[in-house]
């Protein structure tokens, strides 16, 4: 047996690098959120998690920010789902335990996102609705907002698309500005395209000064070609 070697089973490698503190709590991390969405990868989705220091939340530079995606893997050949979207309310559980855990660990503040193919590849803000689908959620987990990122291209305003009543065969959009819907924007036969319209309630209001505008404008015209 002259041919077999002894080895020091767990002695320490001094050739392998320490992890740092914020190492170790990064591995904490990835491994509870791991844990929390096991079911998910059990029902044949992707969960991908991102950890930084500091990172782009909305418009927001923010501190501490943890990232996970859940979506649909790009190769659609997987026996237990029925189709290639996810509705929130599969997922929700699974999220809801998310926020709980991250609470306990400092993170007060998250963000939910849902990938908005209908209207563009973009990751737009989310209400939580249960009945809502996408190929992709997204929430974010962060600690503070280190501040606010302004900038010259980015719009002020949001479009959010509603649900369609029975029977319609277009769209109609809520335009919202710093939290306030300040009207809508929908197809108008008479003009065959979208246009613009005030809050509800607002309309006459607005029609009696687009008259008086135009009124005014033709009188000045008519002046001016007696002139």
């Amino acid at each position: 047996m002259e041919y077999l070697q002894t080895y020091k089973l767990f002695e320490s490698d001094s050739s392998m690098p320490e992890l740092s503190e914020q190492e170790l709590k990064d591995d904490e991390l990835y491994s509870y959120i791991g844990d929390i969405c096991q079911e998910l990868k059990d029902d044949g989705l992707e969960v991908r998690i991102k950890i930084s220091d500091c990172s782009k939340v909305g418009n927001m530079l923010c501190d501490d920010v943890v990232s996970i995606w859940t979506n649909v893997p790009s190769s659609i050949d997987i026996s237990n789902r029925i189709n290639d979207i996810i509705e929130y309310s599969e997922i929700k559980e699974t999220y809801d335990r998310l926020i709980e855990y991250f609470a306990s660990k400092g993170y007060d503040n998250y963000e939910l996102k849902r990938f908005n193919f209908e209207d563009g590849s973009i990751y737009l803000d989310f209400d939580g609705d249960e009945n809502k689908k996408s190929e992709s959620f997204k929430i974010e987990f962060y600690k503070s907002v280190n501040h606010i990122i302004e900038s010259k291209t980015t719009s002020k305003l949001k479009f959010n698309k509603q649900p369609r009543k029975k029977g319609a065969k277009t769209d109609v959009y809520n335009v919202v500005k710093n939290g306030t819907t300040i009207g809508q924007v929908k197809w108008y036969s008479r003009l065959r395209g979208y246009g613009f319209l005030p809050p509800t309630g607002d309309e006459a209001e607005v029609k009696e000064f687009v008259k008086e505008v135009s009124r005014l404008r033709r009188e000045e015209m008519k002046k001016n070609k007696k002139k």
